[in-house]
């Protein structure tokens, strides 16, 4: 099992690893996910059907969250 480097969240790591964190729900990146939706050429995973569903709704409130 691996650790995040002092002074990092976990939903940094995966920012910085490329993956950001589920933009509704907050919950870092897992390989795991199946849900996505690509907003302005940026691809983005969702923990559950739900959040993507949030997401499509409104992807402009939540990509602001990820610095979209």
């Amino acid at each position: 099992m691996t650790s995040a480097p002092s002074g990092q969240a976990p939903a940094e790591n995966a920012a910085l690893a490329g993956k950001l964190p589920d933009p509704v729900c907050g919950m870092p990146y897992d390989t795991m996910y199946h849900e996505f939706s690509v907003y302005q050429n940026d691809t983005v995973y969702f923990c559950s059907p739900t959040c993507k569903r949030v997401f499509d709704k409104n992807p402009e409130k939540y990509a602001k969250s990820l610095g979209l």
